[in-house]
Parts: structure tokens; sequence; C-alpha cells
């Protein structure tokens, strides 16, 4: 409960801290908006979880992983428990944090009209009513950031967990709809922008990509997962009580 508020909550933190900065255009406060909301949206997207039941096997000052916090949990491999334990977090944060954006779009446009009802008797000028009947911004980098963290998420992780390839899919289609609705329905025409935000997404992407295939290597080559045919029946019995009870 607690990465899907701070999920939903990073974007507009993000952007409110970006404004302060005073950028000199439009695309260059949208593109620092992007990347630093995907940076927080991407932690709440399991990588807190990997690394808090990490256990990297370091001490500092007498104490486990790094202040006791980050690797300092009980796993030292990707086994069986593994994908029982963390790798099931990971999915239900998945899960949980598609409905941040979608509520957001999909309410936008009643809290504009709710807003408006409520302030338009207390309008005295001009300028009160054409900014109260004025939609808001479209939410362009926080929607860019969003929808990067979750390709970026599952990108890395559907090597060992394939089943977030589907929630993935579903969840781009849910987004296609609601970002649709928000920007015709609910949304001030939005400025022309520059090529950067794509292009940036392209770039974080092709990252995800090549991680993607070191961790498919990494899992696919652990022997506490796939035993070989080689080493025969040997090998699948220390895996089975390696990994402990079949889950």
């Amino acid at each position: 409960v607690v990465s899907c508020m701070v999920n939903f909550a990073a974007g507009y933190v993000v952007e409110a801290l970006a404004k302060a900065e005073l950028p000199l255009s439009v695309t260059s406060l949208n593109y620092d908006v992007m990347q630093m909301a995907f940076c927080v949206k991407l932690l709440t997207l399991g990588a807190i979880t990997i690394l808090i039941n990490a256990d990297f096997g370091i001490e500092i000052f007498g104490i486990g992983g790094l202040l006791g916090l980050v690797g300092n949990g009980d796993h030292t491999d990707l086994d069986r428990r593994w994908f029982y334990l963390v790798g099931t977090q990971v999915i239900k944060l998945v899960l949980w944090s598609t409905w941040n954006p979608v509520l957001a779009a999909l309410l936008q446009r009643p809290f504009f009209d709710a807003w408006r009802w409520w302030f338009t008797s207390r309008a005295e000028t001009w300028r009160d009513l054409k900014r109260l009947y004025t939609p808001p911004d479209f939410p362009m980098a926080v929607q860019h950031a969003e929808v990067l963290s979750a390709v970026f998420a599952v990108l890395i992780l559907s090597s060992g967990l394939p089943v977030l390839n589907v929630f993935l899919l579903a969840r781009m289609l849910l987004y296609f709809f609601t970002d649709r609705h928000m920007l015709l329905r609910g949304s001030i025409i939005p400025p022309r922008y520059t090529h950067h935000l794509a292009l940036s997404m392209v770039r974080w992407l092709q990252l995800a990509v090549f991680i993607h295939t070191l961790l498919a290597i990494w899992i696919f080559g652990c022997p506490m997962l796939f035993a070989s045919k080689e080493e025969g029946t040997t090998t699948t019995t220390t895996t089975h009580d390696a990994a402990g009870p079949d889950l």
C-alpha cells in the first residue's frame, strides 16, 4: 500500500520540484520531470522489494547490509523460495500500481468540473472565470514516466516472471484508453513538444533490454532452478533439497 501511494504521488511531487528550478522551456521541464519521476516509480515497482530481501553478505560497523535496510535479507540467489516470496510481492506491486494512473486519468475531468462549479459563483473578474474554465494541463512527463517505468521493470524481471508480460499488455491497453480520455476530455490543448522525451524513453529501453539479457542468462544458468540432464538424479535431488518443499 505504501509503495502504491508513493508511486501515485511521485510524479506530482517531482513536477512541483522541477517547476521550482525555473526551467528555460516546457520541453526541458518535462524532460527533468520524466527522468526524476521514472527513477522514483521504478524503485516502487519492485526494485526496493528486491534490494530489501537480498543478502549482500556484507557488514558495515556490525550492521548487516547497508544500514540494515538494503542487502540484509535472506536471499543470496534466485532460487525457488525467492520466486515464491519476493516474486509474488513484485507481481502484486505491478498489479496494484496499474490503477494509480488509470484512476488519475478518469478522475481529472470530474474534479475539474466540481472545482469549476464550486468556485464559479466566487469569480469576480474575467481572469477568474478564464482560470476556472481552463482545463488542467495534460501531464505529459508524468505519463511518459509511468509507461517507461512499467515497461522497464517488466522487461528486466520478465525473464524469471513471464506472467508480467501479460499484465504489461493489459496495463498498456488501459493507459491508451484512459490517457486518450484525459487528453481529449479533461485537458487543455498541449503545447508542441520536441522529440527529446521519446528519445530518452528509447535510450532507457535499450538499457532495459541489455539488463534483461544478463538476468536471463543468470536465471537460466542457475543450478538451483534448472537441473542438468547430464548430472542425472543427483543434481535433481540436490536442487530439491536446497529449494525446500515443492511450491
